[in-house]
């Protein structure tokens, strides 16, 4: 699945703020090097990740998962239609 890069909060893409919270979405718009694509009806966020740094997006790190794409550490989001997130998704392997 490519990813793509992501400018501002999302509004050009989808026509609204990727959230819909203005705290969130402020963050979002002002985060450089952000990525996004769909999968299976959700849109996944990544947003640059070091351990030196501050967490991106701190109200939502539960819902993080650190993920690398293309060599980098990205802290990868799942979010549903309404811009709520989700729990990051994993392929079970029966």
């Amino acid at each position: 699945m490519e990813w793509y890069p992501l400018k501002g909060d999302g509004r050009a893409l989808w026509g609204r703020p990727f959230f819909g919270d203005t705290a969130l979405d402020a963050e979002l718009a002002a985060t450089e090097g952000v990525l996004w694509q769909s999968e299976r009806g959700l849109r996944r966020l990544a947003l640059p990740f070091a351990p030196d740094a501050p967490f991106p997006l701190t109200a939502l790190f539960c819902f993080a998962e650190i993920a690398k794409i293309d060599k980098k550490r990205y802290a990868v989001y799942c979010v549903d239609a309404c811009g709520c997130p989700v729990m990051p998704l994993h392929d079970a392997k029966i």
